[in-house]
Order: C-alpha cells, then sequence, then structure tokens
C-alpha cells in the first residue's frame, strides 16, 4: 500500500517544473527502484509504470533543466530496469503520448525507445543519449509568440539616419 501510494505521488511531482521537487522525486523514485524487489515493484508498476515513465519524458523535453538531466535519466534507467519485461511497451506509449516538441515525430520517438533500451545498461550512454533528446526536443519548439518580439526590428520615424 505504502509503496504503491508513493509511486502515485511520483507521477505528477516528476511534471512539476520546480527544481527541487524534479531533483527529489527523482530521487526517491531511483532509490525505490534499486531497492525494491523486483516483484514487488512490477506488481506495482502494473498500473504505474506507462505514467511514471511519461512523467519522466515530459521533464526531459520540456521542463528538466541541464544539472537535473543526469537525475533524471538514473530515475528512468532504474525504472527500465525494474520492468524489463514491460519495459519497451511502458516507454513506447509513454513516448508516443507525450509532446516532444514541434517538430520531434513518431519515428525519432522510436528510435528513442531502441536507443534508451539498449543502452540501458550503460549508465553514461543513457544520460548523454537523454541529453541529446532533450536538446533536440527544445530546438524544435517553436518560441512563445512573446519570444518573438524583439527590439531589433523596432523603428522610429524619429531616429535620424
Amino acid at each position: 500500500e505504502l509503496l504503491h501510494a508513493t509511486l502515485r505521488l511520483l507521477v505528477p511531482s516528476l511534471r512539476q517544473t520546480q527544481r527541487e521537487l524534479l531533483r527529489s522525486a527523482c530521487s526517491v523514485l531511483a532509490r525505490l527502484a534499486s531497492a525494491a524487489e523486483a516483484s514487488a515493484l512490477n506488481m506495482h508498476l502494473d498500473g504505474l509504470g506507462e505514467h511514471l515513465l511519461a512523467a519522466l519524458m515530459a521533464a526531459v523535453a520540456a521542463h528538466a533543466s541541464t544539472e537535473l538531466l543526469p537525475r533524471v535519466a538514473d530515475a528512468m534507467r532504474s525504472m527500465l530496469q525494474c520492468c524489463s519485461s514491460n519495459a519497451r511497451e511502458y516507454l513506447s506509449r509513454a513516448t508516443l503520448r507525450e509532446h516532444c516538441g514541434a517538430l520531434v515525430g513518431n519515428e525519432t520517438k522510436q528510435q528513442l525507445v531502441q536507443a534508451a533500451l539498449e543502452l540501458v545498461d550503460d549508465p553514461r550512454s543513457f544520460r548523454a543519449m537523454l541529453a541529446d533528446f532533450s536538446m533536440l526536443c527544445r530546438a524544435t519548439t517553436l518560441p512563445p509568440r512573446e519570444a518573438m518580439q524583439t527590439t531589433i526590428f523596432s523603428y522610429s520615424p524619429a531616429t535620424p539616419f
């Protein structure tokens, strides 16, 4: 009961943009995944695994700072190791469901799933892969309307040439 309740609370916490909350949620998730028995955790991940991975994917794609990406990557890697038999299914559904940038399509997302599953046992490469994907998501996201308004192109007819 306590493990399930904790996992349920982590889903919305991972979607928050507050740095300390995201850091703590990732740390708790990684510790739970490494400390809990695989069979006990798998029982609870049946309903929550996809949601936890989707929340981690949202953090990678949108709001995790560069300094927090390794922690998010470690939490995701721990999750994938725990749900080994269902990892591909959970990650595929979670990744396809999340918005990862204006130009990141389903083919790119499927490539991410493949790479993540191949690199799950190599922490350094897994972190690098997620950092690259995060940059791709953020680079292809269209800027908000306010960001497009700059003073560079402002013209004042009173300004002499």
